[in-house]
């Protein structure tokens, strides 16, 4: 069990090293800790009361054995803090289930995401209050006391019901640590069944399977078999002790340990799995930003040349309309102008967002970004848009300016794609959905779709699926980049020849 401690700390670090700003990482680590917390106690008392045998044939015998010893001997704690140590450990990894449960209730989707309602209120004094009855019930003081109540019963009828009443109670708090534990895991499920939810859904199944593993293992321990805490010995010896046999069995010293390594392995795995589909991992965010650093460099030279060549043709296209005579040869150049001076101002624009990105977030009305950006574009007439803003309105704290860049790609792009792929059903549908925390926001095309291989590619500067003579391949790069300073997630699914949709979660509150 002490190499199992020291795995458990390994992970976490590992964690730490991977994603320290991610705040489900920073739960995960919470749980592991507070796990590891608890375990080191259970390995101070099975130093001071039982046998510890880690038979010879394991590979690792020697070196679960010693430090077995070695955690036993430097930390020398008297029993009663090492039940309060173990208390604080279930405590903490008990805190971390509410605060994943606090985030998973704001990724909820409401029909107004501002109000919290009564039952909500209700729900979350209820998290709260559980881990403060169960550090209270187990500790030292209340086991004191409820040995002297039941010695101050004359009566041993009396001392029966009091007896079976604590055992009662000590299997309602196991019972309730069980539905505890299990709650987050089918608040997620349910609301996304019922599609109620704002998380992508490699996300949800991600953190699903990651807090049923930790949670099997934690449950295991804590509440089942022979470390966890029995009220027989209250009666006996006025204090909570754990189910100890004279000998430890082997399981706990030659199977757990091999467990807890992969089960860890698979969290790790997946919480890189789930991270990297489409929402990126973070070597390849750092591949990225080199990639962004190195085309800006070369980029403002290229658009600065496109600047003068644009200017060029003002100029020549002003001398033309003040030589010319017939006034459709003068309408047409009249556009040629237009063109120009619109090209000039997409070009100097660009020229600003190539320098290193700094967003000013403002509290906007998310829907606001749109519609602007929808005036922006110009949709084909024959090409059908369809608004679905479930809940307006969608108040949210992000920069106006690039928000509306972004949106003006994706619509852009959609558009491209539905006139190359010729298609006869020309649809783009935009969804917005909220929960107190997040916002979702889609853009989904009928176009020509994207080719599976390169949806990995699809964020890297210079790549594109179009035309590389009307196309350098920054457009998503730069989206990427925007959603990302916001500390939002996107991702793009696809089918070729049918349709395109890129989802976009941004947080409320940056």
């Amino acid at each position: 069990m002490a190499l199992t401690i020291i795995i458990m700390m390994l992970f976490s670090v590992i964690l730490v090293i991977r994603d320290y700003k991610n705040k489900y990482t920073l739960l995960f680590i919470l749980m592991i800790i507070g796990m590891s917390i608890s375990i080191f106690t259970i390995v101070m008392e099975i130093y001071r009361s039982s046998n510890y045998l880690v038979p010879s044939n394991f590979i690792y015998s020697s070196i679960e054995y010693k430090m077995f010893l070695i955690i036993s001997k430097i930390f020398k704690l008297p029993l009663s803090s090492l039940l309060i140590v173990r208390n604080l450990g279930i405590f903490i990894y008990l805190l971390a289930i509410m605060f994943f449960a606090f985030s998973f209730n704001r990724s909820v989707k409401s029909s107004n995401p501002n109000v919290k309602h009564v039952k909500h209120i209700i729900k979350y004094i209820a998290l709260i209050t559980y881990p403060i009855l169960y550090f209270c019930f187990y500790h030292p003081d209340s086991a004191y006391r409820i040995y002297l109540f039941m010695q101050s019963l004359k009566d041993n009828g009396q001392q029966a019901v009091w007896v079976n009443f604590i055992t009662a109670v000590d299997f309602i708090m196991v019972c309730i640590a069980f539905i505890y534990l299990v709650y987050p895991i089918g608040f997620l499920l349910k609301n996304y069944i019922k599609n109620q939810i704002t998380f992508f859904s490699e996300q949800l199944l991600g953190l699903s399977i990651c807090l049923g593993l930790l949670n099997t293992i934690f449950f295991f321990v804590f509440f089942t078999g022979i470390f966890k805490t029995s009220v027989n010995s209250v009666f006996k010896t006025a204090f909570w002790q754990s189910k100890l046999i004279s000998v430890v069995p082997r399981f706990y010293a030659t199977l757990m340990p091999v467990m807890t390594f992969f089960i860890l392995l698979i969290i790790l795995y997946i919480l890189i799995r789930y991270k990297s589909n489409n929402i990126m991992a973070g070597f390849k965010e750092r591949a990225i930003k080199k990639n962004l650093n190195m085309l800006n460099s070369n980029l403002k030279d290229v658009l600065h040349s496109n600047k003068n060549i644009m200017f060029t043709m003002k100029i020549l296209a002003e001398e033309a309309i003040n030589g010319y005579g017939t006034k459709a040869s003068l309408d047409t150049l009249h556009k040629i102008l237009e063109l120009s001076d619109n090209h000039m101002n997409a070009i100097s624009k660009a020229l600003d967002n190539i320098k290193e990105l700094k967003v000013k977030t403002l509290n906007y009305n998310f829907i606001d970004a749109i519609e602007s950006s929808l005036k922006e574009v110009a949709i084909p007439d024959h090409i059908i848009l369809a608004r679905h803003y479930n809940y307006t309105p969608v108040n949210c704290n992000f920069d106006m300016y690039h928000m509306t860049q972004v949106i003006n790609n994706l619509l852009s792009n959609s558009i491209d794609a539905i006139n190359s792929s010729h298609s006869e059903r020309a649809y783009i549908d935009i969804t917005v959905d909220a929960s107190s925390g997040w916002i979702y926001f889609s853009i989904k095309d009928t176009g020509c779709g994207i080719p599976k291989k390169m949806l990995k590619k699809i964020f890297s500067p210079y790549f594109s699926t179009k035309s590389k003579q009307n196309n350098w391949g920054i457009g998503l790069s730069y989206v990427y980049r925007v959603i990302k300073s916001h500390f939002g997630h996107i991702r793009i699914k696809s089918k070729p020849g049918e349709f395109t949709i890129v989802e976009i979660l941004l947080p409320r509150e940056i």
